[in-house]
């Protein structure tokens, strides 16, 4: 395995992803780990109203997201851990990225939903597996 995707929101079930990507990164320590944002695109974002808007992460969750790197990623061999931020709909800009990064494995959390929750927000991990041919690992 030479490249992983672990998609990251800075949610708890996220950081299990991470952790499972630590993991995983024992068996194959020469791996590169793309640790992907993706910046969700509403029907009206801040750029339709303000053109000029930089497209960027909350600095919070920004921050959120680099402490989770270094408290997953910090103490391993690995020379890096690549953050790329994007915007789109996750699942198809994961499935996106996977294909541009060439992976070899998406790895993501699960949030859990069930019943009106999960009808109503859907479920990423769902969705990514309708847009990519590539493996994917859900952990919860």
């Amino acid at each position: 395995m030479e490249v992983i995707l672990w998609a990251t929101d800075g949610s708890e079930s996220a950081y299990a992803a991470g952790k499972m990507v630590r993991h995983l990164l024992t068996g194959f320590p020469d791996a590169r780990v793309i640790a992907l944002y993706v910046r969700e695109i509403f029907a009206y974002p801040p750029q339709a109203l303000v053109p000029s808007a930089p497209v960027s992460i909350e600095p919070n969750e920004q921050q959120n997201i680099e402490r989770q790197i270094a408290d997953l990623f910090g103490n391993t061999n690995l020379h890096s851990v690549d953050f790329v931020v994007v915007e789109g709909h996750p699942s198809v800009a994961i499935a996106e990225e996977a294909d541009r990064f060439n992976v070899d494995l998406i790895v993501v959390g699960n949030h859990g939903y069930h019943g009106l929750n999960r009808l109503v927000l859907g479920s990423v991990s769902r969705h990514l597996l309708d847009h990519t041919v590539r493996p994917v690992l859900i952990v919860r």
